[in-house]
């Protein structure tokens, strides 16, 4: 994470108008709910190896991976405003660019433990949450 922290250095220091740091606000959220999701797959992947699973880590984590996809899914939305709204601004580029690098650190960092998600569930979830 100290690369996206680096990223968002580089943000500090460029004036930002409130999109942006909306933008901005909304993937540092995004950024500290998987680490937290990505903790307790840790802590669950322990405890399986361990043949302790917790009773209701299933539903957990299937609420919390669902909640990653709809998050990331705003962001993009959100990027797509932007663009629509400001057009392709060096910023956006900039911007873009690093949540494309949270994603893909994301996606790494989850994969060993894609094993304790049901993705079908979450996909099932999100189909109920679109409108």
């Amino acid at each position: 994470m100290s690369e996206v922290k680096s990223i968002f250095g580089n943000f500090d220091e460029i004036e930002l108008n409130d999109d942006d740091r909306n933008l901005v606000e909304l993937c540092k959220d995004f950024i500290k709910e998987s680490k937290e999701f990505t903790d307790y797959l840790i802590i669950e992947d322990d405890r399986n190896k361990n043949n302790i699973r917790w009773y209701s880590s299933n539903e957990l984590f299937v609420s919390g991976m669902t909640m990653l996809i709809i998050h990331q899914e705003l962001i993009e939305g959100t990027i797509q405003d932007y663009k629509n709204k400001h057009g392709l601004t060096s910023i956006i580029k900039k911007f873009e660019s690093m949540f494309r690098k949270v994603i893909t650190h994301n996606e790494e960092t989850i994969r060993p433990y894609e094993y304790l998600i049901n993705f079908n569930e979450c996909e099932k979830r999100i189909e109920g949450y679109e409108v």
